[in-house]
């Protein structure tokens, strides 16, 4: 399974480019170890896990990589609960 998926036309992408490679790389180990999926589209997330949901990116993963490296290590790790 893909860990994580960011669209260009997604609200993060810009961060997500700012982001250094080994943090994506932490994240989608951390994410395969606890089997979820994370794709961003447009303003919005899939988190794809125990149950599939649909949740609105927030402001504070827009504005920094280290917000959107926080908030998507928060969203795997309270994936399965």
């Amino acid at each position: 399974m893909e860990s994580i998926i960011v669209h260009l036309n997604s609200v993060v992408a810009h961060s997500a480019t700012n982001t250094p490679a080994i943090k994506f790389n932490e994240l989608r180990q951390l994410a395969r170890k606890e089997t979820v999926e994370i794709i961003f589209k447009d303003d919005w997330c899939r988190i794809i896990a125990r149950h599939s949901r649909k949740v609105k990116v927030p402001k504070k993963a827009i504005a920094s990589s280290d917000g959107l490296v926080k908030w998507i290590e928060e969203r795997i790790k309270s994936a399965w609960k």
